[in-house]
């Protein structure tokens, strides 16, 4: 029962650091765009890519230290969201693409912490 209970402990708490996550990513880019920084408007597109990796690279290292699920759950999450929200944008094929690759790197790094520590991960 102690797993069970460490799962519904976890559960919201991995979600919510997930999007809190994602979402700085997110509140920085627009920063910028905010403040006029043309070099660093998440407009263009491998600007907007470059945001983008940083932010899978921050959560494969969070996933892979803390071994979370909910918390990858919620990054893929809003990496399904990037793909819905320019699916039909002109010029946003290659950010739709990172953005799948992303969702199937959280998802393989899920399965390999689970096949490495079967009871933990």
């Amino acid at each position: 029962m102690r797993r069970a209970e460490d799962t519904l402990m976890l559960m919201p708490v991995s979600l919510l650091a997930g999007w809190v996550s994602a979402a700085a990513f997110v509140n920085a880019a627009s920063t910028l765009r905010t403040y006029g920084i043309d070099q660093l408007d998440p407009l263009r597109p491998d600007v907007a890519i470059g945001f983008l990796l940083a932010a899978l690279a921050f959560a494969l290292a969070m996933t892979r230290l803390g071994g979370q699920m909910f918390y990858a759950i919620a990054g893929m999450w809003a990496l399904q969201g990037i793909i819905a929200a320019n699916l039909n944008q002109p010029g946003a094929g290659l950010l739709t693409i990172v953005a799948g690759a992303g969702i199937a790197l959280l998802a393989a790094n899920l399965i390999w912490a689970k096949v490495r520590k079967p009871d933990e991960a």
